[in-house]
């Protein structure tokens, strides 16, 4: 995972925000046992939602498909100081969970587009 990394929130993920800032990332239950299950009576909710810290939320955030790691970090760096360290290695972990483990968000493939980001 190099700094010119993009990441966006993959489609159907519903990315929500309350007043104070703290994200929702909701993702629909929809696979056919889910709805097979409901079907017959069980009480299986349509969508599983996963409110985030503080912390979690502003990374969230600023996953729009245009930031680097790079310039993530960096925002994180200025909000958080001191408090975000060690600031690499835990924004390197948390995006491999929600890559990796729950499949929330994916990196951007398209390379013209990473590399136009770089030079703004």
């Amino acid at each position: 995972m190099g700094p010119d990394v993009v990441y966006k929130i993959v489609d159907p993920i519903r990315v929500t925000q309350n007043e104070e800032g703290i994200v929702t990332l909701s993702t629909p239950q929809d696979h056919m046992i889910q709805r097979w299950a409901r079907a017959v009576g069980f009480k299986i909710p349509r969508e599983k939602h996963l409110e985030l810290d503080e912390y979690g939320s502003f990374i969230i955030s600023r996953l729009d498909g245009a930031a680097t790691l790079e310039q993530i970090a960096l925002s994180l760096k200025e909000r958080y100081g001191e408090a975000a360290e060690p600031l690499q290695e835990r924004l390197a972990a948390y995006l491999s969970h929600l890559e990796k483990n729950l499949g929330m968000i994916e990196p951007v493939t398209d390379s013209t587009h990473a590399s136009n980001n770089r030079k703004g």
